[in-house]
């Protein structure tokens, strides 16, 4: 599968940055998430990274890893780059692995759990660009079966996804019109995908979960669905007033957990 080119511009900046300032230290780079899975929406999309360290990171190396993030986040401000730093061994461990660098919606962190979940070792393993570095057929790749990935997911609904129901509850009413907007698009397409994955098997994006919403639930969410996946697109919500779209969000959430996790 082709790299879009806004990945592959924002790659070019972080590979020759880190080779700058630290030489050797990247041995491969591998794209991951909507990127890999083909549902890539420029604006709207992150680029996932899994990149592979030849050494332990030690202070230099670490700063020179938090300095090519910097320097992407100024050339790139609207794309997230976001992923984990990992050793050979680390990658054949799987999501058992240490703690490792990574760069999150929180920022650099040296030594975190981000992204160390057995769904972006399944991606990598199955769907993963390489940038930089050997194929993925040719890595050993731990932990990326999908019973792995299946606890994952039910986990997932009943922690994060609940935490998320229960915080767009809380927001009350008075949510600027484009945060409902992105919130339900994010929502309703993020926990299709996981009720897809529960319901079928395999991986899968926003936008496949979305079709897989049109065709599981019952027919009074379609035009939830439909309008979400039209926002992921780069359109605005035709859906009617922000606290109809909230409060149908909220309602839809709700159902979708549910459904995913009576797959148990």
């Amino acid at each position: 599968m082709p790299i879009p080119a806004p990945a592959t511009a924002l790659t070019d900046t972080f590979l020759r940055t880190v080779d700058d300032q630290a030489p050797g230290l990247v041995d491969a780079l591998y794209l991951v998430g909507s990127v890999a899975l083909g549902d890539f929406h420029d604006g709207a999309s992150d680029v996932d990274f899994v990149a592979v360290l030849s050494r332990h990171a030690g202070t230099a190396d670490l700063a020179a890893l938090s300095a090519a993030h910097a320097a992407v986040g100024r050339e790139y401000p609207g794309i997230a780059f976001e992923g984990t730093h990992l050793s050979w061994d680390d990658v054949a461990a799987g999501a058992d692995c240490p703690d490792a660098p990574a760069m999150s919606p929180d920022g650099f962190q040296e030594a975190t759990r981000f992204a160390l979940n057995p769904v972006t070792f399944a991606e990598l393993a199955t769907a993963g660009l390489a940038v930089r570095g050997p194929e993925p057929g040719a890595v050993d790749i731990g932990g990326a079966g999908p019973d792995p990935v299946r606890a994952y997911t039910l986990d997932n609904l009943t922690t994060y996804w609940r935490s998320l129901h229960a915080r767009f509850a809380a927001a009350g009413e008075d949510v600027p019109a484009g945060t409902v907007e992105w919130a339900a698009c994010w929502a309703v397409l993020g926990v299709s995908r996981l009720h897809k994955v529960l319901s079928v098997g395999g991986l899968s994006t926003k936008c496949v979960g979305g079709g897989h919403a049109l065709a599981a639930f019952d027919p009074r969410w379609h035009a939830l669905v439909v309008d979400a996946l039209g926002i992921r697109a780069g359109h605005p919500s035709r859906y009617g007033p922000p606290d109809v779209l909230r409060r149908d969000t909220l309602d839809f959430l709700d159902m979708a957990i549910e459904s995913g996790l009576a797959l148990a």
